[in-house]
């Protein structure tokens, strides 16, 4: 590896390897290419320090320390349960097929590229930590997800600490989500749409009323995807590969 005019030798499990492939899209097949040499001549008995071609990345030690250190989520579904329980579980479980499909996605990478709270949260309190781990927010479109307390705190952590939201809307007959129009603000402001304990909630992850409108005001900013959970695969797999294309890789990840 020849970094900053010196040369290492480096030992990269599996996962990190491929952090560095994906780090590098336009080498990528020749590094493919190189790999296949390398273990043909291993195979083969015919390997000799002479017969390797010199292949160097200019890495820089914060490329290094970034690969190593990112352990989070690629991606938070924020969802309502009692309206999307099944179709979050259902975009999860496409999420990780075509990111596994797809060596060079940064999620590939990853232990658990996508977080849900009925596979991967054990404690509530540890929710808000969930969230900061994670590299894009999608905010799971629903005709109630904009009255569930949990819902809005996630959305307004993930904003107020530069996570990138993505809404996205579940095509489902019978349940048409309807966009915030200014009267809905104007409730929200005065706290009408939520329950007494939400308050107590919201204080304790430092969420105000005001962080919530901001935020939900940025996340409207976009064009919501869409994810059709009662559509034949392939329509699934398309709005999917949308979703994985729309998103932020992230400085705490990309480093391409």
């Amino acid at each position: 590896l020849s970094c900053e005019s010196k040369t290492y030798i480096l030992i990269l499990s599996a996962t990190k390897f491929r952090v560095v492939m994906r780090s590098f899209p336009k080498m990528y097949q020749t590094i493919k290419d190189y790999g296949r040499r390398f273990v043909k001549a291993l195979n083969t008995g015919e390997l000799a320090v002479s017969d390797l071609t010199h292949c160097s990345f200019n890495l820089t030690g914060h490329l290094l320390h970034e690969v190593d250190a990112f352990s989070g989520y690629y991606f938070f579904l924020s969802h309502y349960k009692e309206e999307a329980g099944t179709e979050a579980a259902l975009l999860k479980e496409n999420l990780l097929k075509l990111m596994k499909e797809d060596v060079t996605h940064p999620g590939n990478a990853l232990e658990n590229p996508v977080f849900l709270d009925s596979d991967n949260l054990h404690d509530l309190s540890q929710l808000s930590n969930c969230v900061l781990d994670s590299l894009n927010l999608l905010f799971i479109l629903t005709p109630g997800v904009l009255y569930r307390p949990w819902c809005l705190i996630e959305l307004a952590l993930a904003v107020r600490n530069n996570i990138n939201v993505q809404p996205v809307e579940i095509q489902k007959p019978g349940m048409p989500f309807q966009y915030p129009r200014e009267e809905f603000y104007q409730k929200l402001r005065t706290g009408e749409n939520f329950p007494a304990e939400f308050y107590p909630m919201m204080a304790s992850q430092g969420v105000t009323l005001a962080g919530i409108e901001d935020a939900l005001r940025q996340l409207f900013t976009k064009i919501a995807l869409t994810f059709s959970p009662h559509k034949p695969a392939a329509i699934r797999d398309a709005e999917v590969g949308q979703i994985l294309r729309g998103t932020s890789k992230s400085e705490r990840l990309s480093m391409s």
